[in-house]
């Protein structure tokens, strides 16, 4: 099936899938051209960022430009953006991350690329599905992906995501979210995938996929804040620990969104991602 197609779904998970609100990680401004001579391949090349095996390679790097000015690889297709929805999505994933990095000094220090989904090996047809995500490699890096192919969603499509996620619409909600998956990936609670990927066995994604999850559960209780508690701010964030926890990133984070949080919770989440960020 593709988005746009009004067949029902099987289950609220295969729906949430299809929309993009599984794994969901969601303003333009002037690139520096003495930035951007670069290939994409050379972001990788010499510098971590998980270059050095094809399962991690950008396909078809000479169609790509880089901008390594602001101290991370922003890399887009050279042609330009496909729509206005990929812009705007860019954007906004541009924009939190400029925050979080001014605000945390765990993500200021990370090697990070914010990268086209359709170009990452073993993503590109998360792309029907995935509005954007976050990926560890190698301790210290990460890469961030935004659907460089979705357009704009039809009404009855947004309103369902709405319902899983009631932050979507509110300025950089999706891109804060992100970023409680990124400030994860910088303290270590969700580690790197570099030789889960390239072991490729079932058995070892198994055991990151539960370790992951027994870390972010493990941090929360720490601060006093349950899994349980934290699944009422979303539908998507009842899905698993690490998504509460980046739903809990999301309200924090937008100055709309933190209105609706408790004031207790609201100082246990500032404790919670200033030790996750490293800022004292």
């Amino acid at each position: 099936m593709k988005l746009g197609e009004t067949q029902p779904f099987a289950s609220p998970s295969e729906a949430l899938e299809h929309y993009g609100v599984k794994g969901m990680r969601w303003g333009v401004r002037k690139q520096n051209p003495s930035a951007s001579d670069l290939s994409a391949k050379a972001a990788f090349t010499g510098g971590g960022m998980g270059h050095g095996h094809p399962a991690f390679e950008l396909h078809d790097p000479s169609s790509l430009s880089i901008d390594k000015s602001k101290g991370y690889a922003d890399i887009r297709p050279a042609g330009g953006f496909a729509n206005s929805s990929v812009e705007s999505r860019h954007a906004e994933i541009i924009a939190s991350l400029d925050e979080m990095r001014q605000t945390y000094p765990s993500v200021a220090n990370m090697k990070i690329e914010v990268v086209p989904m359709s170009r990452v090996p073993g993503h590109e047809e998360n792309t029907s599905g995935s509005f954007a995500a976050v990926q560890g490699i190698k301790q210290g890096e990460a890469r961030i992906m935004y659907n460089d192919v979705l357009g704009e969603l039809e009404p009855y499509q947004a309103q369902f995501v709405k319902k899983w996620m009631p932050g979507v619409g509110t300025p950089n909600y999706v891109g804060y979210h992100e970023m409680g998956h990124l400030l994860a990936i910088s303290h270590g609670v969700q580690g790197p995938t570099y030789n889960t990927v390239l072991r490729g066995r079932n058995r070892d994604y198994n055991k990151y996929a539960k370790t992951n999850q027994k870390n972010h559960k493990a941090l929360l209780k720490k601060h006093g804040l349950s899994f349980k508690e934290l699944s009422k701010l979303s539908g998507y964030a009842a899905t698993e620990p690490s998504e509460a926890m980046a739903e809990l990133a999301g309200y924090y984070h937008s100055p709309v969104m933190r209105q609706r949080l408790d004031p207790a919770t609201t100082r246990k989440a500032r404790a919670l991602f200033n030790e996750m960020g490293g800022k004292t």
